[in-house]
Formats: structure tokens, C-alpha cells, sequence
């Protein structure tokens, strides 16, 4: 049997295995392309909007907080494209390039673990302490 890591958070504890993040689409507001992040843990699911600099700024305060081990481990962002960003293939490559990035990086245990990645995956403020969780 495989030991999943645990991950801390203040005053719960969960599996890596209890999480999945996907990205299901894309949306157009305001002149910007958001992507619609679904995130299931445990028994309870929530959907972020976020915009390609919100990854950017997660990406890059992640590499500064982690160690250069775990760092090194992680993915690169998919770059970014100044001409044509709205054109809807560029945007569904995108789209899947930031999923295979997501996927990758709650891998690593150290970028889990951070507040960071937690807060911008908004753990903290979904997660339900309460609800019918079982250690």
C-alpha cells in the first residue's frame, strides 16, 4: 500500500489523495479569459475564476517560498502569449496545459503544504472544518 502524504492546515488534516483539481472551462469577462477550477476534496467541491497573471503571481511567490529542492520539482507555467490571446484554440491549449500544470504541482508535497498554493486554490475559505470529515 502506498503512504499518501497528510497535509496540515491549522486544525484539520487531509489526504493528497482527497484532492482533485481540474479545470472544466473557460469564461470571457470583461475583455479577460478566466478559468473555471473545479476543486473536489473530501466530500465537498467549489469553483474558482482564475485569470492567467492570477497563475502567474501564484506561480511566482510558490517558487520563492519553497526550498530549491522542491522548487527544482516544479513544472513550468505555460507561457504567455501577447497576440492573439482570445483566439479559442490558443485558450483551450492553454486551458489544458493549465490543468496538466495544477495536476502536477498539488504532487508536490512541499507546494501543497504552502499557504500560498492553498490560498489560491481558496482551501482555506471552502473547506468546511465541520462537515462529516473522518480521521
Amino acid at each position: 500500500k502506498m503512504n499518501i502524504p497528510v497535509v496540515n492546515r491549522r486544525d484539520c488534516e487531509f489526504n493528497l489523495a482527497d484532492l482533485e483539481i481540474s479545470i472544466k472551462d473557460y469564461i470571457e469577462e470583461e475583455s479577460a479569459i478566466h478559468y473555471l477550477i473545479e476543486v473536489r476534496l473530501l466530500s465537498q467541491i467549489w469553483i474558482l475564476k482564475r485569470r492567467y497573471k492570477d497563475f502567474e503571481k501564484m506561480h511566482t511567490r510558490l517558487l520563492s517560498d519553497l526550498d530549491i529542492r522542491a522548487a527544482d520539482n516544479m513544472p513550468d507555467l505555460p507561457p504567455k502569449r501577447l497576440l492573439f490571446n482570445r483566439d479559442c484554440e490558443f485558450i483551450k491549449e492553454r486551458q489544458r496545459m493549465l490543468n496538466k500544470y495544477l495536476r502536477f504541482i498539488i504532487l508536490i508535497f512541499e507546494a501543497i503544504e504552502s499557504p500560498i498554493l492553498q490560498r489560491f486554490l481558496e482551501i482555506d475559505t471552502n473547506f468546511n472544518l465541520k462537515a462529516e470529515y473522518k480521521q
